[in-house]
């Protein structure tokens, strides 16, 4: 118990509250620099970095699992059918195939020019079946 106040003059206050400094400032802050604008620029950049980084983590990611996933998919096909035929050579075979389809799929998707861009919808144009050819536009 603390006590505050006078005691000459006959005033006292007692507190059964014990209140460190660090407690007693925690709610006032002090004043922030203002903002330049080259340090609003400079934050605008990194963000924009970091989200076209993380785009493009996306869809490596995305791809990779494509040609994983065609070559699980086609080998249990082809080690199925291999297992029922009595033909060991279908799960490699299966594989292989599932590979060529996953690249394929791939390079439909994710070989065109401008294909990972967003667009205004957050969509990449990939979705949205937009894209620049070489030979002319669609």
């Amino acid at each position: 118990m603390s006590t505050y106040g006078d005691e000459a003059a006959g005033t006292k206050i007692v507190s059964t509250k014990l209140v460190s400094a660090k407690t007693a400032n925690a709610g006032m802050r002090k004043p922030s620099k203002p903002v330049t604008h080259r340090a609003q620029v400079w934050q605008r950049a990194k963000t924009e970095q970091r989200a076209s980084r993380a785009m493009g983590l996306e869809a490596g990611w995305t791809i990779f699992s494509y040609l994983a996933a065609g070559m699980v998919a086609y080998g249990a096909i082809g080690w199925g059918i291999g297992k029922a035929v009595h033909i060991a050579v279908l799960f490699p075979v299966g594989m292989v195939a599932g590979l060529a389809i996953s690249v394929g799929f791939v390079i439909y998707r994710y070989g065109r020019q401008g294909s990972i861009e967003p667009s205004a919808t957050g969509k990449t144009s990939a979705d949205e079946g937009q894209w620049k050819g070489m030979t002319g536009e669609r």
